[in-house]
């Protein structure tokens, strides 16, 4: 996996981080005004027995390059995919032509959710609690503290809804309320910012990948209402392989 090890030490002293996030080979060489972290939702187990349950979460757990594995094998090497792992790079760039090894050299991974979901549940898929989004951004102001991203692009707007409490309830962090911005079909996106250390990060919240996305209309939604990130993706040229 080509991913940066410099922060590991720091990762696993994080309480609440299971997995360690992926950082591109390069996102730390590159100017913190220019940086995205994008935030997943969680990871899921799919057992193929309810017996099996507790293995297979328990493995996955001991994996903590597990994050790691999804991105370099899915959106880096293109082995396996999922609908929203399709739709992801799309979104950043715009386009369906793209180096996937530069863009994500570039680019820093990590989910919110550090518990494993239970994905063959009867009943349907397990969806994160209360609970889990809570201790999502108190891990999450720790993650950001360490990478420092200029922009944090969320898949998935089901966090919104913890962010002002837990915001209201954490010391030394300066935010702005979640804002509403537009629907894009008929999803509201949001936005809201985090002051960390005098480091202000934006945070972006798209409706979730998975499925019913239009990748082509959420990027449209993200040149006309965060220019500067898509700016300044465009002028990588992600679209061009330079070692060609």
């Amino acid at each position: 996996m080509n991913t940066d090890t410099h922060l590991d030490k720091a990762f696993t002293n994080l309480n609440g981080l299971i997995w360690l996030p992926w950082v591109g080979q390069k996102y730390l060489n590159r100017t913190t005004e220019a940086r995205l972290l994008v935030v997943g939702e969680s990871h899921y187990a799919k057992p193929t027995s309810p017996d099996q349950l507790a293995r297979v979460i328990q493995n996955h757990i001991e994996r903590v390059t597990y994050t790691r594995e999804v991105v370099s094998e899915s959106l880096v090497d293109g082995i396996w995919t999922t609908p929203t792992l399709t739709a992801l790079p799309k979104l950043i760039t715009g386009r369906t032509d793209f180096d996937r090894g530069r863009l994500w050299a570039d680019t820093s991974y990590y989910n919110f959710v550090q518990r494993m979901m239970h994905y063959n549940r009867e009943g349907g898929p397990e969806r994160p609690s209360w609970d889990d989004y809570v201790a999502g951004w108190t891990t999450f102001v720790d993650v950001v503290r360490l990478l420092r991203p200029s922009h944090c692009l969320f898949l998935g707007l089901a966090a919104v809804h913890s962010f002002n409490y837990t915001m209201n309830h954490t010391e030394g962090i300066e935010h702005t309320d979640i804002e509403s911005t537009e629907y894009v079909g008929r999803a509201q996106a949001r936005r809201s910012s985090v002051t960390i250390d005098e480091h202000t990060t934006e945070l972006i919240f798209v409706q979730h990948p998975g499925k019913y996305f239009s990748w082509s209309s959420w990027h449209g939604y993200l040149s006309k209402r965060h220019a500067q990130l898509t700016n300044w993706i465009d002028e990588q040229k992600y679209n061009e392989n330079k070692d060609a």
